[in-house]
């Protein structure tokens, strides 16, 4: 038997005996192949060992191997009664097995050079019985190869499906006609087939909840009696975790769990359900009582589904009006997104992600997935770092203490279909919850304050990674780490985004336009539009730098925040609370329900925390302010950044930014300045990724060095700005087949 392993070196070894066999579960590196080549072939004789010519059967053996792409092949009837292994003269390996009771049949493996250092054992299988690996009709006489099948089934716990049904008589004897057969298994898409079943969180009906005043009435009502005998102690901790129970206990009892998946049509309405339970019944004296009135029950069973349709009309148009109010609750510039998420949610989500191993091998188990994982970010995220302590000076209270109407504001701000954190809590049990919750979480958060003590389940989260889009699968640095934080973390940091934001967007400036009321990637198209115009009316040239950071989110400090938090005017309260949300931050890494053991993150804004873009903005900013009074010395470049003829001279759209100007070596002087700035503040550029792009438009006749026209098909038009190509000139032909340039 041979096995593929993610182990390299050694030269093979006795073709009986075995070699060092770690048990890992990985498949063959990717750097090598997704694509291997099983063969079996019955040669019948390989010939004496003394023979090693070039025309030899074995070295003949070896180059149709290579022929024929095959990696690994399995030998029959060698007749070669002693074990052996030699190298062949185009680099493959030849292992032949010891004979044990004749000399006429043999067995023996071909290995390609490719394959060799993957290749962790082989071994002589003993024949092991049967009974739980063969039905019936597989009794009766065997040849040493139907022995050896056996003996491979057994060993892995396999069954011989087709001897558990007879035979015809044309299958019940087989025959070799000495011909290679291959077979090509591609390894791009791993998966396991058999899983350990994990704990599932109980859902709940939560569409029920958004869509159904009664319902939501129902679950105020719960709140009421739940918390009717809830008594505050001297223990934060306690009554953050008794207030999140209570909230459990009531969506138990009011909203219930989530129904079973149903047909795209199934409603879960209380009214459609007693309309189709009547149906049924007549329906059922119809068929079983032939002396009843069948006109008067026909008659009735129509007037059922009549009304039946018109509920239905009545439920779809309640969900298409909660999804209108979704999408045009939000701003102008947002709309559009909002709406394309509404439609994109049919579509069932992609959580697979490859993970490479420290030998550049996928990894197919999840809980070595996310321990590999994190053990990556643990780095990523620690550096050497300090920890941030949660508390400064002596317990006290905050100057402006939380109140029930700052709280029912920031969980109204919560957005609807969000995953849930460790807690399992999704955000529509609290965005629907009543004064009574919002009131209790708000003096739990200020005795925090008042007794310096940290909440736990503010700090606890669990990462999600998840696959980059267009990227390779496989290596570490490709995977977007998204945190789930639990339903208090996620009140307390969209309060404390609506206390800082104007000031933080003050700081940041009008050039950044990601993470900002009423701005958006759309700022930055229809900026491009406009430059576009005059490039194409005034015919006007102009350059731009695209930098790219690595894992931006993740490397800035939080001492670096609080200090520009106080820089861009925060109050003392405000330093606090981020203070206490940037500090103790326990994280586990979660990949298809299996978790991680716990680590401590030093660096970084949580992504997916409502808070993250607003404080790694701050950072940016800080640094970029830096960056412009340094160029403008060196380069003359005007503070603000905008030329007096209006041009724009450097955006913003979270961690993408671009730099223009009209001379391309003002750019390239700009790009080694912003690389060391923006390190200073533990951002990383990217050179090899900075893009230079000419907008322009090409004179008639002008041709590239390869001699094709350049007019029409500059390189600007085929650049990516913010994820998507550039946008092509006003009337051109891709104009024309509607091919317009989206915003992501």
């Amino acid at each position: 038997m041979v096995r593929s392993s993610n182990v390299s070196g050694g030269d093979g070894g006795d073709a009986n005996s075995n070699i060092f066999n770690p048990k890992k579960k990985s498949f063959v590196s990717t750097t090598i192949a997704l694509m291997i080549s099983f063969a079996t072939f019955n040669i019948r004789g390989l010939g004496v060992q003394q023979d090693d010519s070039l025309h030899s059967k074995r070295e003949l053996l070896g180059l149709d191997c290579e022929k024929y792409n095959v990696d690994i092949c399995a030998l029959q009837e060698t007749k070669v009664t002693e074990s052996d292994s030699f190298v062949l003269r185009n680099g493959f390996n030849l292992f032949l097995f010891e004979q044990l009771d004749s000399r006429h049949g043999g067995l023996g493996f071909i290995i390609s050079p490719r394959m060799m250092n993957y290749v962790v054992c082989w071994k002589y299988i003993s024949d092991r019985g049967f009974g739980r690996y063969m039905g019936k009709y597989g009794m009766g006489v065997r040849n040493e190869n139907g022995s050896r099948l056996l003996d491979f089934i057994s060993e892995h716990n396999l069954f011989a499906v087709n001897t558990s049904f007879i035979q015809p008589s044309r299958r019940a004897t087989s025959f070799t006609d000495h011909r290679l057969v291959i077979a090509r298994i591609n390894f791009s898409n791993i998966h396991l087939c058999f899983k350990p079943k994990q704990r599932r969180v109980p859902s709940y009906n939560i569409s029920e909840l958004v869509s159904n005043k009664d319902m939501q009435h129902k679950y105020h009502l719960a709140l009421e009696g739940k918390f009717s005998n809830f008594v505050t102690s001297n223990d934060p901790n306690a009554d953050l975790q008794n207030l999140m129970s209570h909230i459990r206990d009531a969506a138990n009892v009011s909203i219930g769990p989530k129904p079973k998946a149903r047909l795209k049509h199934h409603s879960s309405d209380d009214t459609l359900k007693e309309l189709v339970e009547k149906r049924h019944d007549l329906r059922q004296l119809l068929n079983n009582n032939q002396s009843l009135d069948r006109t008067t029950l026909r008659s009735s069973i129509n007037h059922l589904t009549n009304s039946i349709q018109k509920r239905l009309v009545e439920v779809r148009s309640a969900q298409a009006d909660q999804t209108y109010s979704d999408i045009t609750n939000t701003n102008d510039s947002r709309k559009m997104f909002e709406a394309v998420r509404h439609l994109q949610k049919s579509k069932p989500p992609n959580n697979s992600i490859g993970v490479h191993d420290e030998n550049g091998c996928l990894i197919a188990s999840d809980d070595m997935k996310a321990s590999v994982v994190r053990d990556y970010l643990e780095k990523q995220l620690t550096r050497n770092e300090q920890p941030l302590e949660p508390f400064e000076g002596l317990p006290r209270a905050l100057n402006v203490p939380f109140t029930g109407v700052e709280i029912h504001a920031a969980t109204s701000s919560l957005k609807n279909g969000r995953a849930n954190g460790p807690d399992g809590i999704p955000n529509e049990l609290i965005k629907y919850s009543n004064s009574t919750v919002h009131e209790h979480y708000a003096g739990i958060i200020n005795s925090c304050f008042e007794t310096h003590t940290f909440p736990i389940s503010i700090g606890e989260a669990t990462i999600t990674p998840l696959q980059k889009p267009k990227k390779p699968i496989g290596p570490l640095k490709n995977l977007r780490p998204l945190t789930l934080s639990n339903a208090a973390r996620k009140i307390l940091s969209m309060a404390t985004l609506k206390r800082i934001e104007e000031k933080v967007n003050a700081f940041t400036g009008p050039w950044q336009c990601a993470y900002k009321r009423a701005r958006s990637c759309a700022d930055i198209v229809w900026c491009q539009r406009v430059l576009l115009s005059v490039v194409q009316r005034k015919k006007w040239e102009y350059h731009r730098m695209g930098i790219d950071m690595s894992s931006a989110f993740d490397t800035i400090k939080r001492t670096t925040i609080l200090e520009l938090l106080k820089l861009c005017g925060c109050t003392e309260d405000e330093l606090r609370i981020v203070r206490l949300l940037l500090s103790n931050t326990k994280l586990r890494v979660k990949v298809n329900g299996v978790l991680s053991a716990e680590f401590l993150s030093l660096l970084g804004a949580f992504q997916g925390d409502c808070l993250s873009g607003c404080l790694f903005t701050l950072v940016l900013a800080g640094a970029l302010n830096e960056l412009r009074w340094t160029i403008t010395i060196s380069l003359d470049r005007p503070i603000p950044p905008i030329t007096i003829a209006g041009l724009p001279l450097d955006t913003e759209y979270a961690d993408d930014v671009d730099f223009n100007d009209e001379e391309e070596d003002n750019l390239r002087a700009i790009l080694p300045q912003a690389t060391a700035i923006l390190e200073k503040w533990n951002l990383f550029v990217n050179e090899d990724k900075t893009d230079f792009t000419h907008v322009y438009l090409a004179s008639t006749g002008e041709v590239d060095s390869d001699g094709k026209l350049v007019s029409g098909n500059e390189a600007w038009r085929k650049s990516i700005t913010l994820g998507t190509p550039e946008l092509v000139s006003s009337g051109s032909e891709a104009d024309t087949r509607g091919q317009h340039p989206r915003g992501r």
